[in-house]
């Protein structure tokens, strides 16, 4: 399924994602989203909530239970990062999540796989690499986490690791547990 943005002019995707999905027998769907952004509340997230419902709807529509999303290692420390430094939780996407009671669920399949591992396969297997033409693109916080997270690996390639399965490895005699908030 792909969802385009209505500010996106995509097609030439279109057609070339029509295509791949014939040649290799699996049924396109295409529907677009038009996300209506408000002046405090983050582009990024709107859009991709918009994406999500519209998934959620085409899904149940179709009779659906089961979504594959392309979250890799990177999205998944990138959406941590962003919900601690940002939002004051620490939260994670999950490799198998359930939405609506268990009517749908979402899996992950390439979730351990980095960008690196990706971006060799894609150049193996000859994929078109579309990059993305979204205006925000450079301006939002995810941007800025992974250009850090970059920083980060030239010091340690394990850094993406660490943080990845450090968040199931806390250490309670360390961690506060009732913090004063302070605003």
């Amino acid at each position: 399924m792909y969802l385009e943005e209505t500010f996106r002019k995509s097609k030439e995707l279109i057609k070339y994602l029509k295509k791949f999905c014939k040649n290799h027998e699996v049924e396109f769907h295409h529907a677009q989203i038009k996300p209506e952004f408000k002046n405090n509340i983050s582009k990024c997230y709107i859009c991709s909530r918009e994406k999500r419902k519209r998934v959620f709807e085409l899904a149940e529509k179709e009779g659906i239970k089961k979504i594959a999303l392309g979250h890799h290692k990177e999205d998944v420390v990138e959406s941590l990062l962003l919900g601690l430094f940002f939002c004051r939780e620490v939260s994670a996407m999950k490799i198998k999540q359930d939405f609506f009671k268990g009517r749908l669920f979402i899996i992950r399949p390439i979730y351990f796989f980095t960008d690196e591992d990706i971006q060799e396969y894609i150049k193996k297997a000859k994929i078109k690499i579309v990059k993305t033409v979204c205006p925000y693109a450079k301006e939002n916080k995810r941007e800025i986490l992974r250009r850090f997270i970059k920083e980060l690996k030239k010091v340690d390639k394990t850094v993406l690791d660490n943080i990845l399965f450090g968040i199931r490895n806390i250490n309670e005699k360390y961690f506060p547990s009732n913090i004063i908030r302070c605003e």
